[in-house]
């Protein structure tokens, strides 16, 4: 079933409303915007892993106006997230539904938008919404003899939030879906680590977990940005863990996700094959995104030199005593089917770090795909304003 995405409540004045909002949950709204088209107001509150939207009518012929006038102020609408809206208009033809708008409608919210006639779903109005995303194009930190691409969105006013990928990963491919729900309460800063996505290829400098872990500050630096949360999955939770080690008075809260930092023969066995696959084409719509997200010219030497930093990576074993060192408050969050990481490398930090919460996801795999993006940043969410 698609993600329930907001629930669409219809007011007659937003200021009011906002203010019964706020004393009834103690939340303020992180959004106003008016859509022309459809004569309304919207207000967003965040609500966890869903949204609500107020709905304020800002002229007579506005849909919501006629509402108001037949029923009233309350519930008018459940919006659920597709991921391809033309599809599952298609779909719902077929069905026999009717439609309310023949072709996606541009809403609220980034969303392209079309409704589903009440009186074909039991009276209650159904919103079905894929999230057109504006371009998103990377702004860029100097870093040694090169760049850092990094994405900067949510609230220029919020707490900052750095968030890095895995390895072999990009924003665009990994932590973009993230975005929608940190942004809503943070200043994001989604970073490309050196010789990933569109990062500076770094071509004469060994790639390291330290490595990796510098560029953070570079960008922190590069913003003028003393302290940060910070977001890490898989290489990017590792690298988090070596940023938090190296700069403790630079760090606020650190969420790491999927990640290790004590590797045995085996799980280096099972990484490095993983990767060498792309290069030899037994995963060719692998291959094919590597490129796509690197290079052409560029990503198979990516896979070789990554190739040999897994094979390093008992080397830089990160013991117990140096891990109980780093006292941000921090969330340890793993799947219990990853196919890399054992739950006990999960289990064994949680229980080391001396400030340390746990989160274990039934049924997940390594790919963070894998997570619900609104539910699993939710979750992460309360975790770092959690006061």
């Amino acid at each position: 079933m698609p993600r329930l995405e907001h629930l669409g409540v219809a007011i007659r004045d937003a200021d009011a409303a906002i203010a019964l909002y706020e004393r009834l949950f103690g939340y303020t709204p992180y959004k106003r915007e008016v859509v022309g088209e459809q004569g309304v107001e919207t207000i967003f509150l965040d609500a966890g892993g869903a949204k609500i939207e107020l709905l304020e009518a800002i002229r007579p012929d506005s849909p919501i106006a006629g509402f108001i006038e037949k029923r009233g102020e309350g519930l008018h609408h459940l919006a659920f997230e597709v991921r391809d809206i033309d599809a599952t208009m298609q779909r719902l033809r077929d069905e026999g539904f009717r439609l309310l708008n023949d072709e996606p409608r541009r809403g609220a919210d980034e969303k392209l938008i079309v409704f589903v006639h009440p009186k074909d779903t039991g009276g209650v109005l159904v919103e079905f919404c894929q999230r057109s995303p504006l371009p998103f194009e990377p702004e860029y930190a100097p870093f040694r003899d090169g760049q850092i691409a990094y994405y900067l969105g949510g609230q220029a006013d919020g707490p900052p939030l750095v968030l890095m990928h895995a390895a072999l990963g990009s924003t665009e491919l990994e932590t973009q879906r993230l975005l929608p729900t940190f942004d809503q309460h943070f200043r994001t800063i989604a970073v490309d680590f050196a010789a990933h996505g569109r990062s500076s290829a770094f071509a004469e400098e060994e790639l390291t977990l330290e490595f990796f872990a510098e560029a953070v500050p570079a960008v922190l630096d590069h913003l003028g940005i003393a302290r940060a949360h910070v977001f890490g999955f898989s290489m990017g939770g590792s690298s988090a863990l070596h940023f938090a080690l190296n700069y403790p008075d630079r760090i606020d809260r650190l969420v790491v996700h999927g990640m290790n930092v004590q590797w045995d023969e085996g799980e280096v066995e099972t990484m490095a094959d993983a990767m060498a696959g792309a290069l030899g084409r037994d995963v060719p719509r692998w291959a094919k995104r590597l490129a796509e997200t690197h290079g052409t010219e560029r990503w198979q030497d990516l896979v070789r030199r990554m190739v040999i930093f897994t094979e390093a990576l008992p080397e830089h074993y990160v013991p117990d005593d140096e891990l109980a060192q780093i006292t941000a408050p921090t969330l340890v969050s793993a799947g219990d089917r990853d196919r890399y990481f054992r739950i006990e490398h999960a289990l064994n930090l949680w229980r080391t770090l001396p400030d340390a919460r746990l989160a274990i996801h039934p049924g997940l795999d390594h790919p963070i795909q894998g997570v619900d993006p609104g539910r699993f940043a939710a979750l992460v969410t309360d975790f770092l304003l959690d006061q």
